[in-house]
């Protein structure tokens, strides 16, 4: 079976591409996200890398991204995250390399339409800036020259669980609100939108037939700003207020994309309108829908009957969520005077030790089962606590204050329990003395002095 590894897979694309790839089952799978494989630290990288074969498709997703602010110190943390694989990659040979880079290098294009992937870049911030370095690096080192590498760009990218973080997703939270939308220019500039779960599919499509060469990753029709909230806001059933912004420095041009290569490699695929894209979003935001972020959550905004059917699926989720678990949120908000989640965690899933100062905690197995371990300040295990489900002959709940340190270790493929604390929400508190990784040795070996002499192997 061939690997692959996704680099950045607790990111917005990353957990969507971890869900696919996993829910295909056709791949060995290992997704790592920051924790797992720091790209910024040639020791981390080193490790990842040794674990790499001819048999390894690499997708490279990590990145610092725009949308929580951009400095010069976030341009060159991404070229030397790419500089770093490379350096590592030596003369290692990869089955491929998928390399997600952004349509954002063409900045403002020259007159002739539409953007082709020959199309020069000139990116006009230093994110742009930072993907067409790193594009130099995987074109030109010779570590990327024995196998397929493929850079991808894909235009704007929307869709379920981006935390309204895209441009998509920001035009939704302020018409949510009922907030007047400042637009540039009146927003009659013109872009292409793509969906995450397209932009996924051809990941996929790739991932089985590597490719060597650059590709834009775009619908081939732009809309214009101004059109996209139109459309959100019709689908969202609000009225959208919007004001003209005067555009500061370079004026904005229309951003169309010719999209025939991408479609001559896979002439079956087809990229779903704006329209119906926009519709789905509102949809699965509507009803609180989430995909895997390192864990999966769910939170939800009615009365709701937790069904066996419900729990087998939250199992499903913790299976394809690169921290191996999931929740359902039964409280609407942190500041609700109970939170109460629904919580599944897979034998292979690693809980950091934890507390939180002042508050009362239960814990009640519904399937499966697992042990409470308690530390003390240094880190020393002061007593365990098993708990099971129903025929397990152990306690089903446990109540205790969670100003102790804790966690919790599954002793079966997968427990479900769900967790009682009082609110509202504090932040929780991590030991400092516990691993924080879950591929170390050191980490292992560790948990399994903590799950006691029953606990004889952790895959």
């Amino acid at each position: 079976m061939n690997k692959v590894v996704i680099l950045g897979a607790t990111g917005f694309i990353g957990s969507h591409l971890t869900a696919a790839l996993k829910q295909s089952g056709e791949f060995d799978v290992r997704a790592l996200g920051s924790s797992d494989c720091n790209l910024l630290d040639p020791v981390d990288v080193s490790r990842t890398v040794r674990r790499m074969d001819v048999k390894t498709t690499v997708i490279f997703c990590s990145a610092v991204t725009p949308d929580r602010g951009f400095t010069r110190e976030s341009m060159w943390d991404n070229i030397t995250m790419v500089r770093h694989f490379a350096d590592c990659l030596a003369n290692r040979r990869l089955r491929a390399l998928i390399f997600l880079s952004s349509s954002s290098v063409f900045g403002n294009p020259p007159a002739a339409l539409p953007i082709r992937e020959e199309t020069p870049s000139s990116p006009l911030e230093p994110y742009g800036f930072s993907k067409v370095m790193c594009e130099e690096l995987l074109r030109k080192d010779r570590a990327f020259s024995n196998f397929p590498v493929c850079i991808l760009r894909p235009v704007i990218v929307y869709g379920r669980n981006d935390g309204h973080r895209s441009l998509v997703g920001k035009f939704f939270r302020q018409l949510k609100r009922h907030k007047a939308l400042a637009l540039e220019g009146g927003g009659r500039e013109k872009c292409d939108f793509v969906n995450v779960e397209d932009l996924v599919g051809i990941i996929l499509r790739l991932v089985k037939k590597p490719y060597n060469g650059t590709l834009n990753v775009a619908t081939g029709r732009s809309v214009s700003i101004r059109q996209v909230v139109e459309k959100l806001s019709a689908a969202m059933g609000v009225e959208a207020k919007m004001v003209r912004r005067e555009s500061k420095g370079v004026l904005k041009k229309d951003l169309i994309f010719d999209n025939r290569k991408i479609c001559r490699l896979f002439p079956k695929f087809r990229f779903r309108p704006v329209d119906r894209g926009i519709v789905d979003y509102c949809r699965s935001a509507a009803s609180g829908e989430s995909l895997p972020r390192g864990s999966a959550a769910v939170r939800m905004q009615k009365d709701i009957a937790v069904t066996r059917s419900r729990i087998l699926q939250l199992e499903r989720d913790a299976l394809a969520a690169p921290l191996r678990r999931a929740r359902i949120c039964l409280h609407r908000d942190r500041r609700e005077f109970l939170q109460e989640m629904v919580i599944a965690i897979r034998r292979d899933s690693y809980v950091r030790p934890h507390r939180q100062l002042g508050r009362g905690k239960s814990y009640h197995v519904i399937s499966g089962k697992m042990v409470i371990v308690f530390f003390d300040d240094a880190g020393k295990v002061i007593r365990r606590v098993a708990l099971g489900g129903d025929g397990s002959g152990s306690p089903f709940l446990y109540r205790f204050r969670s100003d102790s340190w804790h966690t919790v270790i599954p002793r079966s493929a997968c427990v479900v329990f769900k967790e009682t604390v009082l609110g509202p929400f504090h932040k929780t508190e991590f030991a400092q003395w516990s691993p924080n990784r879950i591929d170390d040795v050191t980490m292992k070996d560790w948990l399994q002095g903590s799950a006691g002499p029953r606990r004889k192997r952790i895959k």
